[in-house]
Formats: structure tokens, sequence, C-alpha cells
């Protein structure tokens, strides 16, 4: 009773506090207090479990990406300090978890399952809670239909325009209705507590799938050795012609890709020429076939390393080929590398276009841990370990740069060679306003010399367009900036409006 009495008291305490942070507020600095008030919560009710190197260094990188949101404020970093939180919270529940896939599928099972308890908990130790406790179940099993129902009746409603009118007349009613009850509640602030709550219930209240600990329990890098032999069958003879099949089909797709990369090196890498042409397809065409390629090399290769061929005494060509088409897949990485800085050298940054970097840098590391794989009889668990793991890493790197800053910095610097698009400079966040705002006269100019090499092209915003466009974003910008709250505040925006309150007549 006790111990359900302190998880409650730090769950609720929690959700009343993280709701008065967000309650009609922006993200900023009241996610890293949010988040600190429930490490702290966690802590103090001796729920914070840093049992191993993986649990610390979570709670580490938890509070270093939170700053990122802080310092950079990005849609960006705020996403992967999210996948971080949900890291954290799996190793909460499994601090000798072998692998941060494992984490995360138990930190997402936690999110409803948590809920669960909550209320298994609430309705044992609370006796008048006891008789609500059936029509909450019924109610949870009733979502899902629900959500259902709700979908197919906006599809109808799109095709039938007289189910439509009908469904019209019933939400009068119902707004009328729902109406009367919204005057005396406040249903922003009903939302943002009952969110606040779920997330508080999923640290105070958290249960471990155990299908899943067990599993991860059992895994291992090593391969073993089936010795299992199935009546009726001759095993060598069945292996003989798996290794056979295996070769012929290597060889075969080493001299296609072999083909591929050599034109690819020929054309891209040495003999490449622009002649005016959009590179789009150019590049997107080779990250695709990369792709292909590297999903189609993973397949085969773990098919036929699976078990036996791993430890065939004679499997010393297939694993040369193997090795050989791995590298000729690093090789079209390469190549798709290439493409794309001749299509940011023309065309500017953009965010696939950055992308694609950081993809190929994972495509390649995973090459090698396949080509560790075979060499090593690893198993398709270690493949998942530690592609997770390049995964997170390149994540917690990435979000750590300004890449909208970045973007609108090197396009205008780059802008007498490259292609200068107005309508996507016009997109980006607020806080790089003091990096798109640019003289009239300026922008003119650029665009004339746009003009110039790449021709004109119809639908795409004029320099004047997009100067008064980022006139309009200047002026929102400051009137959000100066009405926002000590909570919303973050550091990018901050400086943001600093340097443009320089710069718009009036504020000189």
């Amino acid at each position: 009773m006790n111990n359900y009495r302190i998880s409650l008291a730090a769950s609720l305490l929690s959700a009343f506090m993280i709701t008065a942070l967000f309650y009609r507020q922006a993200p900023g600095l009241n996610l890293l207090l949010a988040e600190t008030i429930l490490i702290l919560a966690a802590f103090f009710t001796g729920q914070l479990r840093l049992k191993g190197p993986f649990s610390i260094i979570s709670l580490c990188l938890l509070f270093l990406t939170a700053s990122y949101t802080l310092l950079l404020h990005s849609v960006y970093s705020y996403l992967v300090h999210a996948i971080m939180v949900m890291v954290f919270a799996g190793y909460q529940l499994l601090p000798a978890a072998k692998s941060p896939l494992t984490a995360l599928q138990l930190s997402m099972h936690n999110l409803y399952l948590s809920q669960g308890n909550w209320l298994r908990q609430s309705t044992d130790k609370v006796r008048f809670l006891k008789a609500v406790r059936r029509p909450i179940q019924t109610l949870g099993m009733l979502l899902i239909p629900l959500a259902v129902i709700a979908f197919f009746v906006i599809l109808y409603r799109l095709s039938n325009p007289v189910f439509d009118h009908y469904l019209v007349n019933m939400e009068d009613i119902l707004n009328d209705w729902l109406g009367w009850w919204f005057r005396y509640i406040n249903m922003d602030l009903a939302v943002t507590f009952v969110f606040s709550l779920l997330i508080s219930n999923s640290l105070f209240f958290a249960v471990a799938r155990q299908a899943i600990v067990q599993k991860d329990t059992l895994s291992d890098d090593i391969l073993i050795r089936s010795r299992k032999r199935l009546p009726g069958k001759r095993p060598i003879t069945a292996l003989l012609k798996e290794y056979r099949a295996a070769v012929f089909l290597l060889a075969s797709l080493n001299c296609i890709l072999l083909i591929v990369n050599m034109i690819d090196i020929n054309w891209v890498w040495f003999n490449f020429s622009w002649n005016g042409q959009y590179l789009k397809q150019f590049v997107h065409e080779g990250t695709w076939l990369l792709i292909l390629s590297i999903l189609s090399a993973i397949a085969i290769l773990l098919y036929y390393f699976r078990d036996k061929l791993h430890f065939y005494s004679r499997n010393k060509t297939l694993k040369i080929l193997s090795t050989l088409w791995l590298v000729q897949n690093a090789i079209l990485a390469v190549s798709v590398g290439i493409r794309n800085y001749w299509y940011v050298y023309y065309f500017s940054l953009a965010y696939k276009r950055i992308a694609v970097v950081f993809f190929l840098i994972l495509c390649i590391y995973g090459l090698y841990t396949i080509y560790l794989k075979i060499r090593h009889a690893r198993t398709v668990f270690y493949l998942l370990r530690t592609n997770t793991l390049a995964l997170l890493i390149i994540l917690v790197l990435t979000s750590a740069v300004q890449w909208d800053r970045l973007i609108a910095s090197y396009n205008f610097r780059h802008a007498n060679r490259a292609f200068l698009h107005f309508d996507f400079l016009a997109g980006l966040s607020d806080k790089t306003l003091p990096w798109l705002d640019h003289p009239l006269d300026e922008l003119k100019l650029l665009e004339q010399k746009r003009r110039d090499k790449f021709g004109e092209e119809a639908g795409l915003m004029t320099a004047e367009s997009y100067y008064h466009r980022i006139q309009e974003r200047k002026q929102a910008f400051l009137k959000r900036h100066e009405a926002s709250g000590w909570t919303e505040w973050n550091l990018p925006e901050h400086l943001a409006a600093k340097k443009l309150h320089g710069k718009i007549p009036g504020n000189q």
C-alpha cells in the first residue's frame, strides 16, 4: 500500500507540475525543467535505476539531447530527444539490456502497460474506484473499434454527400450539447493534465514486457552451430547443392554490379560534366539503386549464412564472393555520395541532401557489420544491436547541429555558383530569419544570376515575393516572441530576436 501511495503521489505531483509548465506554452525551457522534475521524483522515491553503464549513459544522453532542444530548438533535435527519452525509459526497465533496440521495444510497450498497471493498482487499493474498473476496461477495449468506425465514417462522408448532410445535422446537435459542457470545462487544461499524467504513470508505474526481456536475455552475438538432422534427408548433399547455388548467384551478382560500378566510376567519379540539367533524378536514381542493392545483399547473405554454411569447411569461395559483393556495394555507396556532392555543388544544400550523407555512412557501416557476421559467425541479433547503436550515435551527433542556419548561410554564400531556391528558403524556421533577411536589391541581383545560369522556370518564387514574405515573418515572429512566457525560452529564437530588433524599421 505504501509503495502504491508513494508512486501515486509522485505521479500526480509530477503531472500537476508538468501541466503548469506546458499549459498553453510552446516547448522550450519547460521541457528541460519537466524532465528534471521527473528524474528527481524518481530518484527520491527510489525508482531511478542506474545499475549498469548503459542506464547511466542513457541518462547522460537524455540530458545532452534535452540541452540540444534548448540550444538549437529544431524539430529534429526534439525528435532525437524523444527517441533518447524512450531509450532511457527502456534501460530503466531493464538496465542489463544488451541492445538499444530492446530498450526501445520495452519503452514502447510500457507506454500502455503502465497505464493498465496504474488502473489495476488504483482499483485494487482504492474502494470507490472498484466500481468504475469494469466500465473503464470496457472503454479501453472499445478504443480500437471506435477508431475504425471513425475512419469509415470519414471515408463515407467524403464519398456520399447525402450521408455527409445527415452527419452535419447530427454534429450541430452534438456541438450544442457539448458546448454546454465546454462552458464549465477547460479542455486545453484537461488534455494537458491527462497527457502529463500518462507520461508520469509510464515512469512511476512502469512494467517490463517479459517476452522482450526473455528474448534479450537469451540472445547472443555468436552464432552457434545447429547439428539437427532432418529425417529422410542427406545433409551433406543438400548443403553442397545450396553452396553451389549460392556461389553461382553471388558470382553473377558480382559481375552485374561490377559493370554498374565501372560505369559510375568512369562517368560520375572522373568524367562528370554538368550541362545545365537538373540533377534531382541523377541523385535519386542512384540512392534508390543503393537501397535496393543493400537490402538485397542483406537478405541474400543472411539467408545463405543463417546456419550451416557458416561452418562448412569448403566455404572459402563463397566468403570471398560475399566480401567482394559487400565491397562493391560500398563502392556503389561512394558513387551515390559523389552524385550527391555534385547535386549540392550546383543546387545548394537541403535537408534530404544532408540526410543522404549520413545515410551513406550508416550503409557502409552496415555492410561492414555484415562482413564481420560472415567472417566471425555472428547472429542477426548482433547486426540489429550494432546497427541500432550506430544509428543512435548518428542521431545524437547530427542533432547537435543548427542545420537551418547552416543551410541558409551556405546557400546565400554560394548563390553566385549554385541554384538559389527562394521557395525552400522562405520555409526555414523562424530562428534563421536573420540569415534569410537580405536587401531587395541584393535578392534581385541573385535572382538574375540564377536566370542567367539555370534559365527561367515558371512557378518559382520571385525575389520580391521572397523579400516581402521574410518581412512579414519577421514582424510576426517578433510579436510572438515578445508575447511568449519564460518557460518557452530557447537560445536560437532569443538570439534571432536580438538580431532582428536592430534590422526592423522602428527598432533601430
